[in-house]
């Protein structure tokens, strides 16, 4: 497992981690869990990326062929 450094990570004036380093958070710790805990911590990857849906929003068009 790659060693995440907090100093490093974004903090809300709120001190919560900001979301794309929640996510980067928790898939780091999804590596290295056990299957039971892998499946809590993949519900709450997507709960995250739900609450952000500005993450989703980065979409390039395709081009016509």
């Amino acid at each position: 497992m790659t060693a995440l450094s907090l100093r490093c990570l974004g903090w809300t004036a709120e001190g919560e981690l900001d979301a794309s380093d929640q996510l980067e958070l928790l898939q780091t710790l999804l590596l290295g869990a056990q299957p039971d805990v892998q499946i809590e911590l993949i519900y709450l990857i997507e709960a995250t990326a739900l609450r952000q849906p500005c993450a989703s929003l980065e979409i390039t068009p395709l081009t016509s062929f």
